[in-house]
């Protein structure tokens, strides 16, 4: 008999199909600011900086590439926080053609 354990227990609450709680709250924080800073705009870019805004909170609320269980907002704000003494990339000491 094979027994099926779950790897992850905890879950997000959907708002709908494919938005959560925490997506919304923020797509909704995210248009209030760009409805306040649009009045900040040229009238001209008012509609390039309104789609510009729309493009920018999908990509921001979509997974991201680097972190695997986080969204593009989570792993920005990760990235900002982290220690630079601390972490660095593989390969940032390593001249081109060296081996470790």
């Amino acid at each position: 008999m094979k027994y099926i354990v779950p790897q992850e227990i905890k879950s997000e609450t959907k708002v709908t199909k494919g938005i959560y709680v925490f997506d919304f709250f923020f797509l909704i924080i995210y248009a209030s600011v760009t409805m306040m800073l649009k009045n900040m705009v040229n009238g001209t870019l008012q509609i390039p900086f309104i789609i510009f805004s729309v493009v920018m909170a999908v990509v921001l609320i979509g997974g991201s590439t680097t972190n695997r269980r986080r969204r593009n907002y989570q792993a920005l704000v990760i990235y900002l926080n982290r220690d630079r003494a601390v972490y660095r990339p593989v390969g940032d000491d390593m001249k081109e053609g060296e081996n470790v």
